[in-house]
C-alpha cells in the first residue's frame, strides 16, 4: 500500500472492510506460494522483488536467503518506524544488524543466538543490554513468522537479573545540601536554575533526558507527565509541595 508492506489485518483495516468483503473483493489480487503447509501471499510490488532475487522450480517458488538483518528491516517498516520512541529504536536495530545480522535466517537457532549472547557478555555489556538487543531480535522473528519467512521463533537464552543500581541521595552526609550549596557556590546566571532542575529531579525521580522534554503543559495540578520515556512509554508523577 503506497510501497509500504502491511499485513492482511492491517489492510482490512485501512480499507474499512470486513474479513469478508475483503476476501471476496481484494484478496484474489495477492498471489497465494505455498510452502509446504503454509501459504504465504504477495503483492506485486513484493513478487517483482521475489522474483529479482529467485527462480521457480517444478511450480514451486524458490525462494533467495533472507537474512535477520531483512527481519529487523520489516519490522522497522511496519512497527517502529514513525512510532514514539523511534529514533532509540532505530539506533538499537542498527547495531543489532551489525553484530548478528548477515546470519541466514535458516540458520539461525539457539545455539548461533547463545553464541553471539556469549560473545556480549565476553565484551562487558550489561544484562539489561543484552536483553534489549534480544527483545529486538525475538520481536523482529515474530514478524518474520506472520510473513511466513521461518516456521518459528528459536529459543533464546535466558538471562539473570541485572544488577540494582542505587538511585538515592544519602541523608549523613546531606548530599541533597550540598548538592544546593555546590549550586550557590557557582558564579553563573544558571546557578539558581540548576537548583530548580536538581530539586525538580529529586522530587519527582525523572531522567535528565525526560525534565529536558517537560513543557508548561505537561504540568497541571495532577502532577507532571512525562512523555517518551526511556521505554516509550508515558507517566505521570505527582509533585510535591515543594
Amino acid at each position: 500500500m503506497d510501497g509500504k508492506q502491511v499485513n492482511l489485518k492491517q489492510a482490512r483495516e485501512v480499507l474499512g472492510v470486513s474479513r469478508f468483503l475483503f476476501n471476496e473483493n481484494y484478496r484474489p489480487h495477492l498471489t497465494e506460494i505455498k510452502r509446504g503447509p503454509r501459504s504465504v501471499f504477495f503483492d506485486m510490488s513484493e513478487l517483482k522483488e521475489i522474483k529479482h532475487h529467485a527462480s521457480f522450480d517444478k511450480g514451486n517458488l524458490v525462494f533467495a536467503k533472507r537474512t535477520v538483518k531483512a527481519a529487523i528491516d520489516h519490522a522497522w517498516e511496519v512497527k517502529w518506524k514513525g512510532a514514539r520512541g523511534s529514533d532509540k529504536k532505530e539506533s538499537l536495530k542498527n547495531i543489532v544488524i551489525k553484530e548478528i545480522g548477515d546470519v541466514s535466517l535458516a540458520a539461525l537457532d539457539y545455539n548461533r543466538i547463545e553464541e553471539w549472547v556469549e560473545d556480549l557478555k565476553g565484551k562487558g555489556r550489561a544484562i539489561a543490554t543484552i536483553k534489549s538487543r534480544l527483545s529486538c531480535l525475538t520481536f523482529a522473528l515474530d514478524l518474520a513468522v506472520k510473513k511466513g519467512w521461518i516456521k518459528s521463533v528459536p529459543h533464546v537464552p535466558r538471562l539473570g537479573s541485572s544488577a540494582k543500581k542505587d538511585r538515592y541521595l544519602q541523608d549523613e552526609p546531606d548530599e541533597e545540601a550540598l548538592l544546593m550549596a555546590a549550586c550557590d557556590s557557582l558564579d553563573c546566571r544558571k546557578a539558581d536554575a540548576m537548583k530548580r532542575a536538581i530539586v525538580f529531579a529529586l522530587d519527582t525521580g525523572c531522567r535528565l533526558s525526560e525534565l529536558l522534554k517537560v513543557t508548561w503543559r505537561d504540568i497541571s495540578p495532577n502532577g507532571v507527565m512525562f512523555v517518551e520515556r526511556k521505554r516509550g512509554d508515558t507517566h505521570r508523577v505527582t509533585l510535591t509541595d515543594q
